[in-house]
């Protein structure tokens, strides 16, 4: 009987054993990092003088130790003194032409650690070319009528198709409209309708603002400052169909901003229009755009 009881003891104890391994938790969760919809994200360029923001959540089952943000050399950018808080975020300010990676690096009091990363790209600043001259096209279609912004390049009109995914936008001059510059997506005058000339070109599509009052090109120097301009600005409704695609009446002193296909701000200055005909009309302009 002593025996039977003995066997009962040892098979209670192994039980609440078990029991006791099966409800006990073993694994612990690594805090867990979310960036937030307003933070820079990988593969983001930004020009030299600009700040990217890193916001993110933090949620932890344990207390956090340690919350900072390193580059991709380990060096700490920095160090968040307060570890409680669920949001944490910076403004870094990149000093040099480059590839950035970005980490926050999050380690909990059981030494569990998590990481979010991104990479960017730091351009220099603004590309500047000055005194660009573009003629209205001729019957000959010789004249340099059209500019890429993103090399100062200008292009006649028989070269438009070859490098149609480069150009930004062309000049024209017309009876109504006078001095204008027109995006390639929006260059449909009589005799130079790009889409009917070369269906199988790109057409890219700039779109132009009309900066505010006391806004001038030499107050824009960086890209930010640019981009700035654009979005304060009125959009031009001189297009084909009321559209951004063009701006019109222009005359020396006139600035205006402008937004490429690919996403990239620049200004221009016009520094001077001279002729009255379609075939002998000119305008020079300075130009400022993103790299």
């Amino acid at each position: 009987m002593k025996k039977v009881k003995f066997l009962t003891l040892i098979a209670s104890i192994a039980t609440l054993g078990f029991f006791a391994t099966s409800c006990s938790s073993t694994t612990d969760t690594a805090p867990v990092i979310t960036p937030s919809a307003n933070c820079v994200v990988t593969g983001s360029s930004i020009a030299l003088g600009d700040s990217v923001l890193l916001e993110y959540t933090v949620t932890s089952d344990n207390k956090l130790a340690t919350v900072e943000i390193t580059d991709q050399t380990s060096s700490t950018l920095k160090s968040f003194s307060d570890v409680t808080a669920t949001i944490y975020k910076a403004w870094i300010k990149p000093s040099v032409v480059g590839t950035y990676t970005f980490n926050l690096v999050v380690v909990d009091k059981k030494d569990l650690k998590s990481t979010s990363s991104v990479t960017i790209t730091v351009t220099a600043a603004l590309s500047e070319y000055t005194t660009t001259l573009l003629f209205a096209p001729t019957d000959n279609k010789t004249s340099k009528t059209f500019i890429s912004t993103s090399t100062g390049t200008t292009y006649e009109v028989t070269g438009f198709s070859t490098n149609s995914s480069s150009i930004d936008f062309g000049y024209f001059y017309g009876a109504s409209n006078h001095a204008t510059l027109a995006s390639s997506n929006d260059y449909l005058t009589t005799a130079y309708n790009l889409a009917t000339l070369y269906p199988n070109a790109t057409l890219n599509a700039t779109t132009f603002a009309k900066v505010a009052t006391g806004t001038t090109f030499a107050s824009l120097t960086s890209a930010s400052s640019i981009q700035a301009a654009y979005v304060a600005g009125t959009l031009s409704t001189d297009g084909s169909t009321g559209g951004a695609g063009r701006i019109k009446l222009l005359d020396a002193g006139s600035t205006v901003a402008f937004k490429t296909a690919a996403g990239k701000y620049g200004v221009i200055s016009v520094v001077s229009v001279s002729g009255t005909s379609n075939a002998g009309d000119k305008i020079t302009i300075d130009v400022k755009v993103q790299k």
